[in-house]
């Protein structure tokens, strides 16, 4: 495998996770310890990800899985689609503010 198609598959990987997860830029960043640029970065497969913060995430896309896996379906529906709002600069309507 190429160096450019291994950036491409994790970069792949980072957004699938993400999205399944519910995850924003930031959260992931300061899960990880860098700056959400950096995230982006890798999720654009500009830069290689150190194996520390490769770790990092894995750990912490883990322990979010675990945390949705205990969550009721609605609830983490919710957070999905919060998520996806704030990840495109959206105010999340009153009904996911008042739950």
């Amino acid at each position: 495998m190429s160096s450019a198609s291994y950036l491409q598959t994790v970069a792949n990987w980072m957004r699938d996770e993400r999205g399944v997860l519910a995850v924003t830029q930031q959260e992931l960043a300061a899960a990880v310890g860098v700056s959400d640029s950096t995230i982006s970065n890798w999720e654009f497969a500009l830069h290689a990800m150190p194996a520390e913060a490769h770790a990092k995430m894995v750990a912490y896309f883990a322990k979010r899985r675990r945390e949705m896996q205990a969550m009721p379906a609605k609830a983490h529906a919710k957070m999905v689609a919060s998520s996806a709002r704030s990840s495109r600069g959206m105010q999340p309507t009153p009904c996911e503010v008042t739950g």
